[in-house]
């Protein structure tokens, strides 16, 4: 899975100079509509996909940070 290859790199390449931020979103499409699924079912409402010059984005969408894949 790619998550716990993301975590055993870093594990495997710590520097004190250098410092990793792993932040995660999850979103589901249901009938053509994105929802967020870190957010509490009571407030889920149905999101946008936005576009900028250099990305592509979900917006609204929460974004957690992680320090393992658990």
């Amino acid at each position: 899975m790619a998550a716990v290859e993301i975590f055993k790199e870093i594990d495997k390449n710590q520097q004190d100079d250098v410092r990793y931020e792993v932040t995660v979103q999850m979103v589901e499409i249901y009938m053509e509509k994105i929802f967020d699924l870190l957010v509490p079912a009571a407030k889920k409402t149905p999101l946008q996909i936005r576009e900028s010059k250099t990305q592509v984005f979900v917006q609204g969408c929460l974004q957690k940070p992680c320090t393992d894949y658990a």
